[in-house]
């Protein structure tokens, strides 16, 4: 019986051994409350005005997130700089809404949500490299500039719509807001799109870009964005319809211009590549590893372009 005993006991150690071994190589996590509202006013749409208070819960999150990640990267020696902390800060947040509520007040109807954001100290080991690419800071940067300046439209409209009496303007400025209504969705799929690209999520990438062309069939950056994506994932006859739409669309902007360029001196490498090892089949140098070299080139080459 003794023995027994014995047995158990050390059963019941090697286990706790076991789980504490186990819970100290799990990912450090972090959980963080946060909280946001929106006054919707006359002429906009209860879907948006609750996607703007989820927002702003976000942008809270994603702020207390990069305090985190700050402290975390600086133990580590990450030397990151303020713009690639709150962009990896963004990449990183899980969001889940805990709580959220309609009340109506002297304004309108007010919209509150409370969220909960999780932040995994592993995912910022993986996502430090990809911050340190600028053009995902400058992509960060520029979604968070239209957000602004949505908002600083959506609220000029609002003012001009509480100034306005008349029947005809009153639909007109309606009008204008139903339209920046559209165009926050679409910044918002960008946002949506720019995150699981940065966490390497290329196939959700493509359906948020997606959504952000139906709701804007002639917005440049969103073509080019998915135009990046189908890039990333070898698909470059895709890739390059893209970008040659997005070019259409803003011949002012270098990127897609670019991006085609590039494509286009692949295909040429491989292309003389090809044509070299057709060259030496020409000159006499007719062993059968020529052939099979010839042959893996051509069907690797032409498959993906």
């Amino acid at each position: 019986m003794q023995f027994k005993s014995k047995l158990v006991i050390m059963g019941i150690f090697m286990t706790l051994f076991v789980l504490c071994g186990q819970g100290s190589a799990f990912a450090e996590s972090k959980e963080l409350l946060a909280e946001g509202t929106y006054i919707m006013g006359d002429g906009e749409t209860p879907t948006i005005a609750e996607e703007r208070a989820l927002l702003q819960a976000k942008r809270s999150a994603v702020e207390q997130a990069g305090t985190y990640v700050e402290s975390f990267s600086r133990v580590k020696n990450y030397q990151l700089t303020d713009d690639e902390v709150i962009v990896l800060a963004s990449g990183i947040v899980e969001v889940q809404v805990v709580d959220k509520k309609r009340t109506v007040n002297g304004n309108g109807i007010e919209f509150w949500v409370k969220i909960k954001a999780t932040v995994d100290s592993d995912k910022i080991q993986e996502m430090v490299a990809k911050v340190k690419n600028r053009e995902n800071v400058e992509d960060y940067k520029k979604l968070q500039a239209d957000h602004v300046r949505d908002e600083q439209v959506i609220a000029q409209l609002k003012q001009q719509l509480q100034q306005t009496t008349a029947e005809d303007g009153r639909n007109e400025i309606k009008s204008k807001l139903n339209e920046a209504e559209i165009g926050f969705s679409v910044q918002y799929w960008l946002d949506q799109g720019n995150r699981y690209e940065l966490n390497g999520d290329y196939r959700a990438a493509l359906n948020a870009y997606s959504k952000a062309i139906y709701l804007r069939p002639d917005y440049a950056r969103a073509y080019f964005k998915r135009g990046e994506v189908f890039d990333k994932l070898g698909q470059h006859e895709q890739a390059l319809a893209d970008y040659d739409r997005a070019a259409d669309l803003d011949e002012q902007s270098t990127d897609a211009y670019n991006a085609k360029e590039r494509i286009d001196e692949h295909r040429g490498q491989r292309q003389r590549l090809i044509r070299g090892v057709g060259m030496l089949l020409i000159s006499g140098l007719t062993n059968r590893d020529r052939y099979i070299d010839r042959d893996r080139y051509r069907s690797r080459y032409h498959r993906q372009y």
